[in-house]
């Protein structure tokens, strides 16, 4: 049987196949690029290699790699780790340092990267791939990927508007183990003890000192400190959760100055300070985590 169709119609069949293949073309292109191929970015705030610390003892040992400043407007990670990265030295394995990984929120005090249209910002932290067949969507996710996949244990430094303690719609004053990973699980709540017994009893609030303490937060659902819903796909969390990588996220209490930015400095050392003395004094098969290649991330929940 022959259909055919009446000559007044033929024109809009003809406009209804063009949009079919318009909107092939565009799923292949969005899905064929290492990053959203709409998503533009302005030259000035992309990152590169020149833009990242490194350095390297030339003994063996982990590949550590702290990250700052992915939001703009949370900026204590950012300036302790332009500062840190002055007079760092170490003498195993290699640190990485991405001071400033959102150099013109930073800059603007803006969560988000401006893009070439004003109109289009984006948030790196939600733009990291979502499956293990995923691609990055965007220039400065896709370069701090390429760090990640070659770390041993990522500190991620962020910060949240209020204390998880009183308020649970905020995770500020918490430390969040990816994918409950033995290791990442036990220093994360290491340095949350070391934390609570270093919290100023003043506060500029009068906020006492109990619901100021930091809290321990895992992404898996199979963890009893797991939160419904908290493992967001697009993140960094996410992804190290996906690849089983030791990854923690840190919180600092810090949004719109709700805690000075001198106590957040004073946090952040005490966190670095403790991870690091934690792989100076703890062993795995005989050796001490400082002097140990490729750190294991062995799921204690399972």
């Amino acid at each position: 049987m022959i259909i055919t169709i009446p000559k007044k119609y033929q024109k809009y069949i003809t406009y209804i196949f063009i949009l079919i293949a318009f909107i092939i073309l565009f799923v292949i292109l969005y899905y064929s690029t290492d990053h959203n191929l709409f998503e533009h970015f302005k030259q000035s705030c992309i990152l590169n290699d020149d833009d990242i610390f490194q350095i390297d003892s030339g003994n063996p040992g982990p590949n550590i790699l702290f990250i700052g400043g992915v939001h703009g407007n949370e900026k204590s990670g950012a300036i302790y780790l332009r500062e840190y990265i002055k007079n760092v030295t170490i003498t195993t394995g290699k640190l990485t340092v991405i001071h400033t990984a959102n150099k013109c929120g930073f800059k603007n005090n803006s969560r988000l990267v401006p893009s070439v249209n004003t109109y289009r910002n984006r948030d790196i932290n939600r733009n990291f791939p979502k499956t293990l067949e995923d691609n990055t969507r965007d220039p400065n996710s896709k370069k701090i990927l390429e760090y990640v996949n070659d770390a041993d244990f990522i500190l991620d430094f962020h910060e949240g508007y209020d204390f998880h303690k009183i308020n649970k719609n905020s995770v500020g004053s918490t430390l969040t183990s990816s994918g409950g990973c033995k290791l990442s699980e036990d220093i994360a709540k290491h340095i949350i003890k070391i934390l609570n017994q270093n919290i100023n009893p003043i506060n500029k609030e009068d906020i006492p000192v109990e619901d100021r303490e930091w809290t321990h937060i895992s992404s898996n659902p199979k963890s009893p400190d797991y939160i419904s819903g908290f493992e967001i796909k697009g993140t960094l969390d996410y992804y190290c959760l996906i690849k089983n990588k030791n990854y923690i996220l840190v919180e600092i209490t810090g949004q719109n100055n709700k805690q000075e930015m001198d106590v957040r400095l004073d946090q952040i050392d005490i966190i670095i300070n403790s991870f690091l003395n934690y792989l100076s004094t703890v062993s795995f098969n005989g050796k001490l985590l400082k002097d140990t290649i490729n750190l294991p991330c062995i799921d204690s929940h399972k």
